[in-house]
């Protein structure tokens, strides 16, 4: 991890006769250790593992096409039906709500309804958090409160992992939306060197 902490270390001896059987003795082993990292998971995190399932396979449909952001719900909102107290997921399903927007016979009163659930949700398990904060930025940005917007962006832009990388991107949208260009430049080039290959932020 970036605190320079270890996770999980070993050292094998075996003869290379049967290579497989070792193969599966080291899968069975970090195995063990990630499963009890999680179970002991940082803030935001969850010891579901179906749960979890649930978050990656949303997360890969909400980076993927337009249709699949439908999906992208219905699976974060697996996940924190499998554990209401998932934080990330929930923070997730906010922004997986603005991105698929109004779908079929959902209504957008509906959609503002269900990302309002949600928002309060976050805020209600990790209170004056940057979570908290990442989680409001989507009202303030909805009800067009730009001085809000702002200072929430910029305590969420504190998060780490994903939520982190998603923050700063979007207070760069933010900066750039007010004509803030130099500033959104440095936000977005920071973006950049977290995630490199991500190329809806590199096309921002």
């Amino acid at each position: 991890p970036a605190d320079g902490s270890q996770i999980w270390s070993d050292v094998y001896e075996r003869k290379l006769e049967d290579i497989f059987a070792i193969q599966e003795e080291i899968a069975r082993t970090v195995a063990q250790a990630l499963r009890l990292t999680l179970a002991t998971g940082a803030v935001g995190g969850t010891r579901n593992f179906a749960a979890y399932d649930e978050f990656l396979a949303g997360r890969a449909a909400l980076n993927s096409n337009f249709v699949a952001r439908t999906e992208a719900v219905s699976r974060l909102g697996k996940a924190v039906a499998l554990d209401p107290e998932f934080v990330t997921a929930w923070l997730w399903l906010i922004d997986a709500y603005v991105r698929q927007g109004v779908v079929g016979s959902v209504t957008r009163d509906e959609v503002v309804r269900l990302q309002d659930e949600a928002i309060d949700k976050v805020v209600s398990l990790a209170p004056d958090s940057p979570e908290a904060s990442f989680a409001l930025s989507y009202r303030a940005a909805r009800e067009n409160d730009l001085s809000e917007l702002e200072r929430l962006l910029r305590e969420a832009t504190a998060l780490t992992g994903s939520q982190g990388v998603r923050a700063r991107f979007r207070y760069g949208q933010f900066l750039s939306s007010v004509g803030r260009q130099r500033d959104a430049i440095s936000a977005f080039e920071g973006v950049n060197r977290e995630e490199p290959l991500d190329v809806f932020m590199r096309t921002n």
